[in-house]
């Protein structure tokens, strides 16, 4: 199948989106440089809100790279975005086999998974606040007041919404922040 699988985990639950795989249109150009001893090759993408600067080894016949880049004519050793908000470089090549566990989630489509953002950042604390909290207890073991749930959702609001920086910047979810 050509599907991409993602995963998001939102107020500790799984879901899952299912897309077509891209198809990523690089430029390579001329420029290269020397990682850890490796001859590296420049190529470049511009890929949902972003532009990407890839150093590609066209020693090794991999045609992969971290995250979902993939489609340069060797493996990605270093990549990251115009703006350095995201940066992946290759540690380690090595033969070792792996078993990878696929989690059990709830597959959604783009516009419930917003939706599902937009719920969590309108009340962040909607499980806790469920529980009806009549206190809490600190670390020496008093009794405490309860939370003050509506500092505390303020205040995850800020920090969702100043730290609203997906790896696919086209699809980040737009929050309204009083």
């Amino acid at each position: 199948e050509n599907k991409l699988t993602k995963f998001y985990l939102i107020d500790s639950e799984l879901f899952s989106t299912e897309e077509k795989i891209p198809s990523f249109d690089w430029k390579i150009s001329n420029e290269t440089k020397m990682i850890d001893n490796i001859k590296c090759q420049l190529a470049t993408l511009n890929y949902k809100g972003r532009i990407w600067n890839a150093w590609f080894s066209p020693k090794y016949s991999f045609f992969s790279g971290p995250y979902i880049f993939d489609n340069l004519p060797g493996l990605i050793i270093e990549i990251s975005d115009s703006k350095n908000h995201y940066n992946f470089k290759l540690i380690e090549i090595n033969q070792k086999k792996y078993n990878i566990i696929i989690p059990k989630s709830l597959t959604v489509d783009s516009n419930s998974l917003k939706k599902l953002y937009l719920n969590y950042f309108e009340n962040p604390f909607r499980k806790l606040k469920e529980k009806g909290i009549l206190y809490s207890i600190d670390e020496n073991g008093n009794k405490v007041s309860p939370p003050n749930f509506d500092l505390m959702v303020k205040s995850r609001q800020q920090y969702i919404f100043n730290n609203n920086n997906p790896i696919e910047l086209s699809d980040a979810v737009k929050y309204n922040y009083r």
